[in-house]
């Protein structure tokens, strides 16, 4: 499911924060803190928002006050957003994998690299697409 990511303003600082429904999320914020709330940010529709919502905290992590909350300016945090918004669709597609592989297997797959003259990200992009394509060949 998508969601979004979103910037708020009360006072001096700013949230930033993912909801699949932030219109809703905003509304509660608004019950909650009794305050007037300026929304000023809303993202399209993000298939990994919460990713990118890590991101963007990890990137303004000196601006923090408190969880999601920073002081810096408005703009700068939707620059930051549209930033790490770019980054994830650029890794759209992509699957993160953890391997544990005895001291043979490792010196197998370096070997295997070393024969194929490539690097092992390369050698393991290689191998996945092999397997992708053999298993739509077996369906």
């Amino acid at each position: 499911m998508s969601g979004y990511v979103y910037v708020i303003k009360m006072g001096d600082a700013i949230k930033i924060g993912a909801s699949r429904k932030p219109k809703s999320r905003i509304d509660a914020l608004k019950r909650i803190f009794k305050r007037d709330i300026e929304v000023t940010y809303i993202s399209e529709p993000l298939v990994d928002y919460f990713a990118v919502e890590r991101a963007v905290h990890r990137a303004l992590a000196e601006h923090r006050i408190n969880g999601e909350w920073f002081i810096l300016p408005v703009p700068d945090a939707i620059k930051c957003i549209a930033t790490h918004k770019d980054e994830n669709k650029k890794r759209d597609g992509m699957v993160g994998i953890t391997v544990k592989l005895s001291p043979k297997e490792k010196d197998d797959f370096k070997a295997a690299c070393k024969a194929n003259d490539t690097d092992m990200n390369k050698y393991l992009v290689m191998q996945a697409k092999k397997f992708v394509l053999n298993n739509k060949r077996k369906s």
